[in-house]
């Protein structure tokens, strides 16, 4: 797509470029990077589960253009956020071939199994 800007955006523009008292960026972000991290720990906590996109309403959207993605945004939050003994209760590992991922995801039990069957090998 290409987009255009408006004659109003495009003056509002040039004046932020040439004045030096001008206020900063148009859109500044509402969330700071930990601030949305903190938030997706905080779920984790409450749920005691990883949370569910819809259970981080209403800072979803802000999280989604942050981090790229929301499996990013819970490892992110995992790693950083969540002590040793929380992450061990929310994280799972194959005791076949190592892989990691969140205890409530739907691959989880299937993956083991398919890990035995296989000799470790995974998916």
């Amino acid at each position: 797509m290409n987009w255009t800007l408006t004659p109003a955006q495009q003056r509002a523009r040039i004046f932020l470029e040439t004045d030096p008292e001008a206020p900063g960026p148009l859109s500044k972000p509402r969330y700071s990077d930990i601030e949305l991290l903190a938030f997706i720990a905080e779920r984790y906590r409450e749920l005691k589960r990883p949370p569910k996109l819809t259970d981080l309403n209403p800072r979803r959207h802000a999280i989604l253009a942050r981090f790229k993605g929301f499996d990013r945004a819970l490892r992110l939050a995992a790693e950083q956020l969540l002590t040793t003994e929380e992450r061990e209760e929310y994280v799972w590992r194959c005791e076949y071939c190592g892989r990691t991922g969140f205890r409530s995801a739907r691959g989880f039990w299937s993956h083991v199994q398919a890990c035995k069957r296989k000799g470790g090998n995974g998916r």
